[in-house]
Protein backbone atom coordinates (compact mmCIF):
# COMPACT_ATOMS: atom_id res chain seq x y z
CA UNK A 1 0.00 0.00 0.00
CA UNK A 2 1.27 3.44 -0.93
CA UNK A 3 2.31 5.87 1.81
CA UNK A 4 1.13 9.44 1.19
CA UNK A 5 2.28 12.35 3.35
CA UNK A 6 0.13 15.49 3.51
CA UNK A 7 0.78 19.11 4.37
CA UNK A 8 -0.12 20.54 7.77
CA UNK A 9 -3.21 22.24 6.39
CA UNK A 10 -4.56 19.09 4.73
CA UNK A 11 -3.73 16.96 7.78
CA UNK A 12 -5.59 19.36 10.05
CA UNK A 13 -8.61 19.20 7.77
CA UNK A 14 -8.70 15.41 7.81
CA UNK A 15 -8.41 15.37 11.60
CA UNK A 16 -11.49 17.61 11.69
CA UNK A 17 -13.53 15.34 9.43
CA UNK A 18 -12.69 16.49 5.91
CA UNK A 19 -12.39 13.60 3.45
CA UNK A 20 -10.17 14.98 0.68
CA UNK A 21 -6.69 16.30 0.07
CA UNK A 22 -5.76 18.21 -3.06
CA UNK A 23 -2.80 17.53 -5.33
CA UNK A 24 -0.88 20.58 -4.09
CA UNK A 25 -1.31 19.38 -0.48
CA UNK A 26 0.62 16.13 -1.03
CA UNK A 27 4.19 16.38 0.26
CA UNK A 28 5.49 12.96 -0.76
CA UNK A 29 4.47 9.45 -1.86
CA UNK A 30 6.20 6.09 -2.13
CA UNK A 31 4.44 5.37 -5.46
CA UNK A 32 3.67 7.88 -8.18
CA UNK A 33 0.64 6.16 -9.73
CA UNK A 34 -2.97 5.40 -8.83
CA UNK A 35 -2.97 3.34 -5.66
CA UNK A 36 -4.57 2.41 -2.37
CA UNK A 37 -2.81 4.41 0.31
CA UNK A 38 -2.16 4.99 3.97
CA UNK A 39 -2.24 8.70 4.72
CA UNK A 40 0.17 10.40 7.16
CA UNK A 41 0.89 13.92 8.35
CA UNK A 42 4.32 15.53 8.01
CA UNK A 43 5.34 14.26 11.48
CA UNK A 44 4.64 10.63 10.57
CA UNK A 45 1.31 10.34 12.41
CA UNK A 46 -1.18 7.98 10.75
CA UNK A 47 -4.34 9.77 9.58
CA UNK A 48 -6.44 7.42 7.46
CA UNK A 49 -6.63 4.85 4.67
CA UNK A 50 -7.87 5.83 1.24
CA UNK A 51 -6.57 6.08 -2.27
CA UNK A 52 -4.24 8.33 -4.21
CA UNK A 53 -4.67 9.54 -7.78
CA UNK A 54 -2.01 12.00 -9.01
CA UNK A 55 -4.06 12.59 -12.20
CA UNK A 56 -6.90 14.18 -10.24
CA UNK A 57 -7.07 17.64 -8.63
CA UNK A 58 -8.49 15.85 -5.59
CA UNK A 59 -5.52 13.53 -5.19
CA UNK A 60 -6.48 11.79 -1.93
CA UNK A 61 -9.87 10.49 -0.79
CA UNK A 62 -10.52 8.86 2.56
CA UNK A 63 -12.20 5.55 3.38
CA UNK A 64 -11.49 5.13 7.08
CA UNK A 65 -9.59 6.85 9.88
CA UNK A 66 -8.61 3.45 11.27
CA UNK A 67 -5.95 1.20 9.81
CA UNK A 68 -7.86 -1.18 7.53
CA UNK A 69 -7.12 -3.64 4.77
CA UNK A 70 -8.95 -2.50 1.68
CA UNK A 71 -10.31 -5.81 0.50
CA UNK A 72 -13.55 -7.71 0.06
CA UNK A 73 -14.34 -7.90 3.78
CA UNK A 74 -13.83 -4.16 4.22
CA UNK A 75 -16.20 -3.32 1.37
CA UNK A 76 -18.77 -5.87 2.52
CA UNK A 77 -18.97 -4.18 5.92
CA UNK A 78 -19.06 -0.72 4.36
CA UNK A 79 -21.93 -1.68 2.03
CA UNK A 80 -23.89 -3.35 4.84
CA UNK A 81 -23.53 -0.21 6.97
CA UNK A 82 -24.75 1.94 4.09
CA UNK A 83 -27.79 -0.29 3.60
CA UNK A 84 -28.57 -0.19 7.33
CA UNK A 85 -28.53 3.63 7.26
CA UNK A 86 -31.54 3.44 4.91
CA UNK A 87 -33.56 1.17 7.21
CA UNK A 88 -35.83 4.06 8.28
CA UNK A 89 -36.77 4.80 4.69
CA UNK A 90 -39.94 3.25 3.27
CA UNK A 91 -39.44 3.57 -0.48
CA UNK A 92 -39.31 1.44 -3.62
CA UNK A 93 -36.56 3.60 -5.14
CA UNK A 94 -33.75 5.07 -3.09
CA UNK A 95 -29.99 5.63 -2.91
CA UNK A 96 -28.07 2.82 -1.23
CA UNK A 97 -24.58 4.34 -1.40
CA UNK A 98 -23.87 8.08 -1.59
CA UNK A 99 -20.11 8.29 -2.09
CA UNK A 100 -18.31 10.21 0.68
CA UNK A 101 -21.48 10.35 2.79
CA UNK A 102 -21.12 6.59 3.25
CA UNK A 103 -17.31 6.62 3.35
CA UNK A 104 -17.23 4.97 -0.06
CA UNK A 105 -15.82 7.89 -2.08
CA UNK A 106 -16.41 7.56 -5.79
CA UNK A 107 -19.30 5.10 -5.58
CA UNK A 108 -23.01 5.87 -6.02
CA UNK A 109 -25.62 3.10 -6.01
CA UNK A 110 -29.34 3.63 -6.55
CA UNK A 111 -31.99 0.93 -6.22
CA UNK A 112 -35.19 0.90 -8.26
CA UNK A 113 -37.22 -2.03 -6.97
CA UNK A 114 -35.41 -5.11 -8.36
CA UNK A 115 -32.74 -3.22 -10.31
CA UNK A 116 -29.72 -1.12 -9.41
CA UNK A 117 -27.72 1.64 -11.04
CA UNK A 118 -24.02 1.74 -10.08
CA UNK A 119 -22.01 4.86 -10.88
CA UNK A 120 -18.27 5.15 -10.39
CA UNK A 121 -17.09 8.74 -10.16
CA UNK A 122 -13.38 8.31 -9.38
CA UNK A 123 -10.52 6.23 -10.76
CA UNK A 124 -9.61 5.26 -7.20
CA UNK A 125 -12.91 3.50 -6.52
CA UNK A 126 -12.75 1.87 -9.94
CA UNK A 127 -9.72 -0.12 -8.67
CA UNK A 128 -12.15 -2.05 -6.44
CA UNK A 129 -14.83 -2.54 -9.10
CA UNK A 130 -14.80 -6.36 -9.16
CA UNK A 131 -15.32 -6.69 -5.41
CA UNK A 132 -17.95 -3.94 -5.38
CA UNK A 133 -20.04 -5.46 -8.16
CA UNK A 134 -19.75 -8.97 -6.77
CA UNK A 135 -20.81 -7.84 -3.29
CA UNK A 136 -23.74 -5.75 -4.53
CA UNK A 137 -25.12 -8.72 -6.45
CA UNK A 138 -24.51 -11.03 -3.49
CA UNK A 139 -26.18 -8.72 -0.95
CA UNK A 140 -28.99 -7.14 -3.00
CA UNK A 141 -29.65 -9.92 -5.52
CA UNK A 142 -30.89 -7.53 -8.22
CA UNK A 143 -32.46 -8.68 -11.45
CA UNK A 144 -29.97 -6.53 -13.32
CA UNK A 145 -27.69 -3.53 -13.05
CA UNK A 146 -26.39 -0.60 -15.07
CA UNK A 147 -22.73 0.26 -14.38
CA UNK A 148 -21.51 3.64 -15.60
CA UNK A 149 -18.92 6.39 -15.22
CA UNK A 150 -19.79 9.91 -16.40
CA UNK A 151 -17.63 10.96 -19.37
CA UNK A 152 -16.86 14.37 -17.89
CA UNK A 153 -15.58 12.73 -14.70
CA UNK A 154 -13.58 10.17 -16.67
CA UNK A 155 -11.57 13.01 -18.18
CA UNK A 156 -10.99 14.59 -14.79
CA UNK A 157 -9.87 11.29 -13.32
CA UNK A 158 -7.74 10.18 -16.27
CA UNK A 159 -9.60 6.92 -17.04
CA UNK A 160 -11.74 5.42 -19.79
CA UNK A 161 -14.87 3.40 -19.12
CA UNK A 162 -17.60 1.80 -21.21
CA UNK A 163 -21.06 1.44 -19.73
CA UNK A 164 -22.00 -2.10 -18.76
CA UNK A 165 -25.43 -3.68 -18.41
CA UNK A 166 -25.40 -6.76 -16.20
CA UNK A 167 -28.35 -9.12 -16.40
CA UNK A 168 -31.65 -7.85 -17.81
CA UNK A 169 -32.62 -4.20 -17.25
CA UNK A 170 -35.94 -2.91 -18.66
CA UNK A 171 -36.06 0.39 -20.51
CA UNK A 172 -38.45 1.78 -17.89
CA UNK A 173 -38.93 0.71 -14.27
CA UNK A 174 -42.21 1.60 -12.58
CA UNK A 175 -42.00 2.41 -8.88
CA UNK A 176 -44.27 4.04 -6.32
CA UNK A 177 -43.31 7.12 -4.28
CA UNK A 178 -45.79 8.34 -1.68
CA UNK A 179 -48.71 6.78 -3.63
CA UNK A 180 -47.54 8.29 -6.95
CA UNK A 181 -46.15 6.06 -9.71
CA UNK A 182 -43.09 7.08 -11.68
CA UNK A 183 -41.28 5.46 -14.61
CA UNK A 184 -37.50 5.64 -14.29
CA UNK A 185 -35.04 5.17 -17.14
CA UNK A 186 -31.87 4.03 -15.40
CA UNK A 187 -30.06 3.34 -18.66
CA UNK A 188 -30.37 6.67 -20.49
CA UNK A 189 -32.15 8.92 -18.01
CA UNK A 190 -30.73 12.12 -16.54
CA UNK A 191 -28.66 11.66 -13.39
CA UNK A 192 -29.26 8.03 -12.32
CA UNK A 193 -32.75 7.90 -13.81
CA UNK A 194 -34.65 10.02 -11.28
CA UNK A 195 -34.07 12.78 -8.72
CA UNK A 196 -34.43 10.62 -5.62
CA UNK A 197 -32.97 13.30 -3.34
CA UNK A 198 -36.10 15.46 -3.71
CA UNK A 199 -38.51 12.76 -2.48
CA UNK A 200 -39.05 14.34 0.93
CA UNK A 201 -39.38 17.84 -0.53
CA UNK A 202 -41.99 16.80 -3.09
CA UNK A 203 -44.15 15.49 -0.26
CA UNK A 204 -43.62 18.54 1.97
CA UNK A 205 -44.47 21.04 -0.76
CA UNK A 206 -47.62 19.16 -1.79
CA UNK A 207 -48.99 19.53 1.74
CA UNK A 208 -48.88 23.34 1.58
CA UNK A 209 -50.75 24.01 -1.62
CA UNK A 210 -54.48 24.53 -1.98
CA UNK A 211 -56.68 22.44 -4.29
CA UNK A 212 -56.92 23.62 -7.92
CA UNK A 213 -53.89 25.88 -7.59
CA UNK A 214 -52.21 27.32 -10.66
CA UNK A 215 -48.82 25.59 -10.46
CA UNK A 216 -45.68 26.49 -12.44
CA UNK A 217 -43.04 23.73 -12.44
CA UNK A 218 -39.77 25.18 -13.79
CA UNK A 219 -37.03 22.74 -14.84
CA UNK A 220 -39.70 20.06 -14.39
CA UNK A 221 -37.47 17.20 -15.56
CA UNK A 222 -39.61 14.03 -15.30
CA UNK A 223 -42.42 15.88 -13.57
CA UNK A 224 -41.93 15.26 -9.85
CA UNK A 225 -43.16 18.42 -8.11
CA UNK A 226 -45.94 19.22 -10.55
CA UNK A 227 -47.20 15.66 -10.64
CA UNK A 228 -47.52 15.60 -6.84
CA UNK A 229 -49.59 18.78 -7.08
CA UNK A 230 -51.75 17.45 -9.91
CA UNK A 231 -52.34 14.06 -8.30
CA UNK A 232 -52.82 15.14 -4.69
CA UNK A 233 -54.41 18.60 -5.10
CA UNK A 234 -55.85 18.57 -8.63
CA UNK A 235 -53.55 21.49 -9.47
CA UNK A 236 -53.49 23.02 -12.93
CA UNK A 237 -49.82 22.50 -13.80
CA UNK A 238 -47.63 24.20 -16.38
CA UNK A 239 -44.47 22.08 -16.68
CA UNK A 240 -41.44 23.65 -18.37
CA UNK A 241 -38.12 22.13 -19.42
CA UNK A 242 -35.70 22.66 -22.30
CA UNK A 243 -35.12 18.92 -22.75
CA UNK A 244 -37.43 17.11 -25.16
CA UNK A 245 -36.71 13.81 -23.40
CA UNK A 246 -37.60 15.34 -20.02
CA UNK A 247 -40.92 16.59 -21.40
CA UNK A 248 -41.71 13.20 -22.93
CA UNK A 249 -40.84 11.42 -19.68
CA UNK A 250 -42.94 13.89 -17.68
CA UNK A 251 -45.93 13.33 -19.99
CA UNK A 252 -45.58 9.58 -19.49
CA UNK A 253 -45.53 9.96 -15.70
CA UNK A 254 -48.62 12.15 -15.75
CA UNK A 255 -50.46 9.68 -17.99
CA UNK A 256 -49.56 6.75 -15.72
CA UNK A 257 -51.20 8.59 -12.84
CA UNK A 258 -54.24 9.72 -14.81
CA UNK A 259 -53.26 13.40 -14.69
CA UNK A 260 -52.80 16.13 -17.26
CA UNK A 261 -50.73 19.29 -17.56
CA UNK A 262 -49.61 21.97 -19.98
CA UNK A 263 -46.17 20.85 -21.13
CA UNK A 264 -43.80 23.48 -22.52
CA UNK A 265 -40.44 22.73 -24.09
CA UNK A 266 -38.61 26.04 -23.77
CA UNK A 267 -35.61 27.70 -22.19
CA UNK A 268 -36.93 28.55 -18.73
CA UNK A 269 -35.29 32.00 -18.63
CA UNK A 270 -36.93 32.98 -21.92
CA UNK A 271 -40.29 31.46 -21.05
CA UNK A 272 -40.57 33.41 -17.81
CA UNK A 273 -40.56 36.57 -19.92
CA UNK A 274 -43.27 35.14 -22.18
CA UNK A 275 -45.43 34.43 -19.14
CA UNK A 276 -44.89 37.98 -17.87
CA UNK A 277 -46.00 39.44 -21.21
CA UNK A 278 -49.10 37.25 -21.03
CA UNK A 279 -49.72 38.53 -17.48
CA UNK A 280 -50.08 34.97 -16.19
CA UNK A 281 -50.23 34.47 -12.42
CA UNK A 282 -49.49 31.36 -10.40
CA UNK A 283 -50.32 30.24 -6.86
CA UNK A 284 -47.28 27.97 -6.63
CA UNK A 285 -43.97 28.25 -8.48
CA UNK A 286 -41.14 25.71 -8.18
CA UNK A 287 -37.66 26.81 -9.26
CA UNK A 288 -35.45 23.70 -9.25
CA UNK A 289 -32.64 24.27 -11.75
CA UNK A 290 -29.73 21.95 -12.51
CA UNK A 291 -26.39 22.72 -10.91
CA UNK A 292 -25.28 26.11 -12.19
CA UNK A 293 -21.98 26.03 -10.25
CA UNK A 294 -19.96 22.83 -10.36
CA UNK A 295 -16.99 24.72 -8.91
CA UNK A 296 -16.34 27.98 -7.10
CA UNK A 297 -15.26 29.75 -10.30
CA UNK A 298 -18.80 29.36 -11.68
CA UNK A 299 -20.53 30.80 -8.62
CA UNK A 300 -20.82 34.41 -9.81
CA UNK A 301 -22.55 33.39 -13.04
CA UNK A 302 -24.76 30.98 -11.09
CA UNK A 303 -25.93 33.76 -8.77
CA UNK A 304 -26.88 35.88 -11.79
CA UNK A 305 -28.96 32.97 -13.02
CA UNK A 306 -30.67 32.54 -9.66
CA UNK A 307 -31.41 36.28 -9.52
CA UNK A 308 -33.07 36.19 -12.94
CA UNK A 309 -35.18 33.15 -12.02
CA UNK A 310 -36.18 34.48 -8.61
CA UNK A 311 -37.14 38.03 -9.52
CA UNK A 312 -39.19 36.88 -12.50
CA UNK A 313 -40.88 34.17 -10.46
CA UNK A 314 -41.82 36.73 -7.83
CA UNK A 315 -43.33 38.91 -10.58
CA UNK A 316 -45.47 35.96 -11.72
CA UNK A 317 -46.61 35.05 -8.21
CA UNK A 318 -50.24 35.73 -7.32
CA UNK A 319 -51.18 37.24 -3.97
CA UNK A 320 -50.37 34.85 -1.11
CA UNK A 321 -48.49 32.58 -3.52
CA UNK A 322 -45.76 30.09 -2.68
CA UNK A 323 -42.35 30.03 -4.38
CA UNK A 324 -40.02 27.08 -3.75
CA UNK A 325 -36.41 27.89 -4.64
CA UNK A 326 -33.73 25.19 -4.74
CA UNK A 327 -29.99 24.93 -5.28
CA UNK A 328 -28.35 21.56 -5.88
CA UNK A 329 -24.85 23.05 -5.93
CA UNK A 330 -22.71 23.12 -2.81
CA UNK A 331 -21.20 26.42 -3.99
CA UNK A 332 -24.57 28.23 -3.99
CA UNK A 333 -25.34 28.38 -0.30
CA UNK A 334 -28.46 29.01 1.76
CA UNK A 335 -27.35 32.56 2.53
CA UNK A 336 -27.00 33.22 -1.20
CA UNK A 337 -30.58 32.11 -1.88
CA UNK A 338 -31.90 34.21 1.00
CA UNK A 339 -30.01 37.31 -0.14
CA UNK A 340 -31.33 36.89 -3.68
CA UNK A 341 -34.88 36.38 -2.42
CA UNK A 342 -34.65 39.49 -0.24
CA UNK A 343 -33.41 41.62 -3.14
CA UNK A 344 -36.19 40.22 -5.35
CA UNK A 345 -38.78 40.98 -2.67
CA UNK A 346 -37.59 44.60 -2.47
CA UNK A 347 -37.53 45.03 -6.25
CA UNK A 348 -41.04 43.59 -6.68
CA UNK A 349 -42.42 45.32 -3.58
CA UNK A 350 -43.57 42.03 -2.04
CA UNK A 351 -43.58 40.99 1.59
CA UNK A 352 -41.86 37.62 1.66
CA UNK A 353 -41.69 35.17 4.55
CA UNK A 354 -39.92 31.82 4.87
CA UNK A 355 -42.35 28.97 5.59
CA UNK A 356 -40.08 25.94 5.32
CA UNK A 357 -36.59 24.73 4.48
CA UNK A 358 -35.61 21.90 2.18
CA UNK A 359 -32.68 19.47 2.18
CA UNK A 360 -31.86 16.20 0.46
CA UNK A 361 -33.71 13.14 1.75
CA UNK A 362 -32.14 10.77 4.28
CA UNK A 363 -30.79 8.33 1.68
CA UNK A 364 -28.41 11.14 0.63
CA UNK A 365 -26.80 11.71 4.06
CA UNK A 366 -25.25 14.99 5.08
CA UNK A 367 -22.33 14.22 7.39
CA UNK A 368 -20.63 16.59 9.78
CA UNK A 369 -17.07 17.62 8.99
CA UNK A 370 -17.56 17.29 5.24
CA UNK A 371 -19.70 20.18 4.06
CA UNK A 372 -19.68 19.04 0.43
CA UNK A 373 -22.16 16.34 1.47
CA UNK A 374 -24.75 19.07 2.10
CA UNK A 375 -25.42 20.06 -1.47
CA UNK A 376 -29.22 20.32 -1.84
CA UNK A 377 -30.94 23.15 -0.06
CA UNK A 378 -34.01 25.22 -0.61
CA UNK A 379 -36.67 27.49 0.85
CA UNK A 380 -40.41 27.77 0.60
CA UNK A 381 -41.37 31.44 0.44
CA UNK A 382 -44.83 32.94 0.87
CA UNK A 383 -45.46 36.17 -0.98
CA UNK A 384 -48.02 38.78 -0.02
Amino acid sequence: MNRVVLSKKASAGIKEGFLWAYKNEVISTLENGLSAAEIYDDKGEFLAVGYYNPASVIAVRIFDRKRSTLGRDFFRQSLLKAIKRRSLLNAEAYRIVNSESDLLPGLVVDRYKDYIRIDFTTAGMLMFKDDILSLLFEILKPGGAVVDFDERLQKKEGVEFEREILGEVPKKILFKENSIVFAADIIDGQKSGFYLDQRRNRRILSEYIAPRSEFLDLFCNTGGFGLYAAKKKDARVTAVDISQKAIEDAKENYEINGCGAEFVRENVFDYLRVLRKEKRRFNVIVVDPPSFAKNSAQKRAALRGFWDLTVNSFKLAAKEAFVALFSCSYHVEEKDLLQIANRAALQTNRKVSVLDTFYQDIDHPWILGFDYSKYLKGFLFRLE
